[in-house]
């Protein structure tokens, strides 16, 4: 009879919407994580570029040496200073280490994983609960990233190389440095419609041209009438001197005549 009267108080019920319920659109963002490469993934990269290396080097040093062996006899001939050859496969060697990379990817992929293989670390990895698939995850990354590299090299590096190569070449060769190239517009179109084409260009103590070929074109029917093909010409100040070529004559009759 002493304790208080304790009223308890119904819950209220909240009025209906007259708008219905509210609908919330909760967006979900995944986050974006590249895998970073673990314990695993640096030892065998550290490994197959080890070998990369070593096979890129072997490969490089076989190709120079048969290469210097064939342009010997040029260079004592030519008496070629050594540090025109030096220069020569300065420059040549980028595009000797494009021509040799995928032979160089194609051998670190089996030398890698056949040592791996030999010393049991891929059963211990199976062992371990690693998939052989993610065994070969940064062999197939530095393909990918070999690739990559080939191709900006053919695009940027190697053309501007290969135009000093190639300068250096015809210097070993006995033949005059190269002063046109493809890109330079070594096909000219002159005025009595033929086209024609040289090799290499010597302005100097007399403007020549070797390998020059001449070719005469019907352009109604798209035919080639004429061609004429000349080791050089040699301007003489009022036309070329042709040496060493021939002539074939396409129609009627085809007739080649040597000069």
């Amino acid at each position: 009879a002493l304790l208080p009267r304790v009223r308890r108080k119904e819950p209220r019920l909240a009025a209906p919407s007259r708008t219905g319920p509210r609908r919330v659109v909760v967006l979900r963002i995944p986050r974006v994580s590249l895998p970073l490469p673990g314990i695993l993934d640096r030892y065998i990269a550290r490994a197959y570029l080890g070998k990369f290396l070593l096979v890129v080097i072997a490969f490089w040093s076989l190709f120079v040496l048969v290469n210097f062996m064939d342009l010997f006899d040029d260079i004592q001939v030519n008496r070629v200073k050594g540090i025109v050859v030096l220069h020569y496969f300065t420059f040549y060697s980028p595009q000797i280490v494009h021509l040799m990379t995928p032979v160089a990817v194609l051998v670190c992929v089996l030398v890698t994983y056949g040592v791996l293989s030999r010393r049991n670390e891929i059963t211990a990895m199976k062992a371990a609960g690693i998939s052989v698939y993610r065994v070969t995850l940064p062999a197939l990354a530095l393909a990918v990233l070999a690739g990559t590299a080939m191709f900006m090299a053919s695009e940027y590096v190697l053309p501007p190389m290969n135009r000093v190569k190639e300068r250096d070449l015809n210097v070993i060769k006995g033949r005059p440095p190269t002063s046109a190239s493809l890109l330079e517009r070594r096909w000219v179109l002159g005025s009595d419609d033929r086209l024609y084409h040289y090799d290499y260009m010597q302005v100097r103590p007399t403007l020549t041209l070797y390998n020059l070929s001449v070719f005469d074109v019907d352009h109604t029917r798209w035919d080639l009438r004429d061609r004429l093909h000349a080791t050089r010409a040699t301007w003489n100040g009022v036309g070329y001197d042709l040496e060493r070529g021939w002539r074939r004559t396409f129609g009627g009759g085809t007739t080649f005549r040597q000069f």
